[in-house]
């Protein structure tokens, strides 16, 4: 399937290969959260940082709990990317309030300022 096309690509490091499939799966019915997740990830990979913020929110109002956590993670990155520091400080909160065992928040957080600070520069 092209889902699983799209991880092999991934895990390889092929993330243009790896987008392609995920764009193909994400027309399907089966995984299709899933894929458009990994397409998501593949699109900041990419710096494509617009168009993974368009997919994590169009997920994210279907999601609870921990996946909804990881999504606010995604977003967080996004943010970033587009430079919008205080929108992805927000959604590392938010990730952290949905779930507060997820310590790649945390990590996140505490080299927020740096990289806010780099990116300043």
């Amino acid at each position: 399937s092209h889902h699983d096309l799209g991880m092999t690509y991934k895990e390889m490091g092929l993330m243009e290969e790896a987008a392609r499939e995920f764009e193909t799966a994400a027309t399907g019915e089966d995984n299709l959260a899933h894929s458009l997740e990994m397409l998501g990830e593949c699109y900041l990979d990419l710096s494509r940082f617009e168009e993974a913020h368009d997919l994590f929110q169009r997920l994210l109002p279907d999601l609870e709990g921990d996946g909804k956590a990881r999504i606010h993670l995604h977003l967080g990155r996004s943010y970033e990317g587009m430079g919008e520091w205080d929108k992805a400080e927000e959604a590392y909160f938010a990730a952290l309030e949905l779930n507060v065992d997820r310590v790649e928040a945390v990590e996140i957080l505490e080299g927020l300022e740096q990289r806010r600070e780099r990116g300043a520069a």
